[in-house]
């Protein structure tokens, strides 16, 4: 039985990744004097946007790139909306005594930031974040922290992502691996990894939890 259900935020909760890209643009146009496609953006996924940054900047210059980046990032981020299907779905699990945790390799700021955007502000049991681990995605420390925080066992909990991090860090932690399919960012890449399940659209997630099973598996 499945009794917890952890989910990715960026490209699963809601189309973030155009914000992103334009937050990570304007830093790195300021500093860096280029920009970057969001294939290049995308590969530097794993640790928080702090990490990012300090990588790029000379060290006098870090705290007040990554102060540029977040300012930037909350400036754009108004208007994005949720996938169509995601409150209903977060609402059904909450209802079902099955309330949602967070594992995402953004950094605590930038997830406070974007839950707050999207109005998901404590729809959630705990939210493990870049910030909160020694290593990123798709290594499983952060999702087994958010499995623990909601109290159950790893062959009990599932891991919903758009990206094949997401699901190779839920194999790695023993959980049942959801791919939502919905952003479409990289699909096959995705699929290549193997998750125990995949679905097309978050109306569809939703059914299957109404129907009381997954890939077969009772929740």
């Amino acid at each position: 039985m499945i009794e917890a259900f952890v989910f990715d935020i960026d490209g699963t909760l809601a189309d973030t990744y155009p914000v992103i890209k334009l937050a990570f643009n304007r830093f790195a146009l300021k500093y860096l004097g280029k920009e970057w496609t969001l294939e290049e953006i995308v590969a530097q996924f794993g640790p928080p946007e702090t990490e990012i940054i300090a990588r790029q900047v000379k060290p006098a210059l870090r705290d007040e790139a990554v102060e540029y980046y977040y300012r930037c990032y909350e400036e754009l981020h108004d208007g994005t909306p949720l996938f169509d299907g995601i409150a209903e779905l977060i609402s059904e699990l909450t209802r079902h005594g099955k309330k949602p945790a967070i594992f995402t390799g953004k950094g605590r700021r930038s997830t406070e930031i974007t839950l707050a955007k999207l109005g998901l502000e404590g729809r959630f049991g705990p939210v493990v974040t870049g910030d909160d681990v020694g290593r990123g995605k798709p290594h499983p420390e952060g999702l087994l922290k958010a499995v623990e925080g909601l109290g159950v066992s790893p062959e009990r909990a599932a891991m919903v992502g758009d990206h094949r991090s997401d699901i190779l860090a839920g194999r790695a932690a023993g959980v049942f691996t959801i791919a939502a399919l919905w952003h479409g960012y990289d699909n096959v890449a995705l699929m290549e990894v193997g998750p125990h399940r995949a679905f097309e659209t978050p109306q569809d997630m939703l059914k299957s939890i109404r129907n009381g099973t997954i890939g077969g598996i009772k929740i």
